[in-house]
This record gives C-alpha cells, sequence and structure tokens, in this order.
C-alpha cells in the first residue's frame, strides 16, 4: 500500500483556542488541551479529541462540558498514570485498541459509533482520546463522521491529497475536518486503509460485522 505525502494549509488558531497547561516529559511537550472537531449540526453538541493526559484534566473536561468519554487506550499505556480518573457525571467508553497497522478496528467502531451518536442526540459533549490523539482515537471519529454523517462530509471541502492510492473521498473529507483542528493528527496506515473499506461500503460492514458485536 503506497502512501502519498499531504500538503495542508492549515487555518490558524482561534484566539480563544488556548492551551490550558504544557509540561515538559521525557524531553518532549505535553500539551494538556481538548481540541474541537465537530459540531452536531442538529443539537450542537461537540465532539473533541485529545491526549490521554488531557483526558485526565478535570478543569479541561469541566470547562468543555463534557459528558461522555471514549478511551482508546490499552491497559499497558494506562499504567503509565498513578490511576485513570473516571469523573462523576460523566460516561465512560473503554477500548482497549494497539496503535499498530495490523490491529482490527471492528469491535472499537461497533461500539463507539452508537456510543457517541446516542450522547451527541442527547446534547452531550464527547471526548475521545488515545495516547497521543493522533491516530486510534482520530480513525474513530472518522468511522463515526462516516457512518452517521455522509451528507456533512459530502459537502466539506478536501484538504490536499488522498493519503492512499485510491482514497474514498469521505474519508478524506472526514480527515481533513479534524486535521483543520488538530494538525498532527494521522491514522497508521492500517487504519486508513480500513476506514477506507468503511467508506467504500460502510452498509454492508454494518450489516456484517457490527451486528456481531451487538
Amino acid at each position: 500500500m503506497r502512501r502519498r505525502a499531504l500538503h495542508l494549509n492549515v487555518a490558524p488558531r482561534e484566539p480563544g483556542d488556548v492551551v490550558r497547561r504544557a509540561d515538559v516529559r521525557e524531553g518532549g511537550l505535553v500539551e494538556e488541551r481538548l481540541y474541537q472537531v465537530f459540531t452536531h449540526p442538529r443539537t450542537g453538541a461537540r465532539i473533541f479529541l485529545s491526549n490521554l493526559r488531557s483526558s485526565q484534566n478535570e478543569g479541561l473536561l469541566r470547562t468543555h462540558n463534557i459528558r461522555a468519554v471514549v478511551n482508546a487506550c490499552v491497559v499497558y499505556e494506562l499504567c503509565n498514570l498513578p490511576a485513570y480518573r473516571r469523573l462523576d457525571g460523566i460516561e465512560y467508553l473503554m477500548l482497549g485498541i494497539d496503535d499498530t497497522p495490523d490491529s482490527d478496528l471492528t469491535r472499537a467502531i461497533c461500539l463507539s459509533q452508537g456510543f457517541i451518536d446516542r450522547h451527541l442526540l442527547n446534547g452531550h459533549n464527547v471526548l475521545v482520546h488515545c495516547q497521543a490523539g493522533q491516530s486510534r482515537s482520530v480513525s474513530l471519529i472518522i468511522a463515526y463522521l462516516i457512518l452517521h454523517h455522509e451528507r456533512f462530509l459530502a459537502g466539506a471541502p478536501q484538504l490536499g491529497e488522498g493519503l492512499l492510492e485510491e482514497q474514498n473521498p469521505l474519508l478524506q473529507a472526514a480527515l481533513g475536518i479534524i486535521l483543520r483542528a488538530k494538525p498532527d493528527a494521522g491514522p497508521n496506515l492500517g487504519f486508513l486503509d480500513q476506514l477506507n473499506n468503511l467508506a467504500n461500503g460502510w452498509r454492508e460492514f454494518l450489516d456484517a460485522r457490527c451486528r456481531v458485536e451487538e
């Protein structure tokens, strides 16, 4: 599978889009920040994206009125924390996904897409996170947009060239929406291939696979 270079013109951050706190850990800068990537057209509820560290910042979650959290981290990543905090008033969906190209996203997509949609339809803001907020969490948000907001994606502008040889425009539009908010987002190639298959035949995907997970 051949990967193309991605060239983007990313809009600057909004004035109010600030980093709440940044700490240096192991020689790198770790931002504690939630990225707003999607607003539900009917309810106005929003999807936010973040890394693991930011998901543990109670102030950030309360400030953005997060009512549901999708955690895509695997257990050994959570072991780096004293304890993974589950805050009162927030419903959590725990999904252990390895960020490797051969990991199967089927179960995670089937479980997360209904969870996210239920909360958004009820007007609840949702946070989706993994360890870095770049691959697994981004993949789950893309899958949700493909499955539930095809019409919205069809009218969204395309950003740059596709990452795959034959990339579905819905996948490209969904990824573009997230890249505008978080330019370092990037599912691994195996995830992109699965998401492309989802975009090319999502009804068949749901009928053949998600019902098995119910």
